[in-house]
């Protein structure tokens, strides 16, 4: 979701107190309000976090709406995924009209971040569900390394 105003669509990020991190990108002085706590949007339907275990990175499996299934990896403070204006790749036409997409789409492809994988589920492709490391799991080579 592109509102900055509301947390749905939003990946936070918090000191244990609930509190917002200066180093957020939307950071607003008040330690309690919604931009100050975000760390990056655009998303769906986040289903799953993952946090890759060498790197911090948070992987995030992103349940689609008409089209695609998405792994969504947050490599930076601000990274912006583009739901509702795009799913996976490309621009979701069902909310192209709205001037929020209009305006996204407007700044170009640079302003967002796509997708890390992204697969059709039209034809009967599988939910994003997955969100575990292969090295945080019992598995067998070569399962036993990478995002599972």
């Amino acid at each position: 979701m592109q509102n900055l105003s509301v947390y749905p669509g939003k990946l936070l990020h918090l000191d244990r107190d609930g509190n917002g991190l200066s180093s957020n990108p939307y950071w607003d002085i008040n330690a309690r309000s919604i931009r100050s706590r975000i760390y990056a949007s655009g998303f769906r339907n986040p289903f799953r976090l993952s946090i890759e275990p060498d790197s911090n990175t948070p992987y995030i499996a992103d349940v689609g709406w008409s089209g695609y299934e998405e792994i969504n990896r947050v490599t930076s403070a601000g990274n912006n995924f583009g739901w509702p204006c795009y799913e996976g790749a490309g621009q979701q036409s069902g909310y192209a009209g709205k001037a929020a997409c209009q305006t996204l789409y407007a700044q170009g492809s640079s302003a967002i971040t796509p997708p890390w994988q992204a697969w059709d589920h039209s034809g009967g492709g599988g939910a994003a569900i997955r969100g575990a490391f292969g090295s945080q799991l019992s598995l067998p080579a070569p399962f036993d390394d990478g995002y599972q």
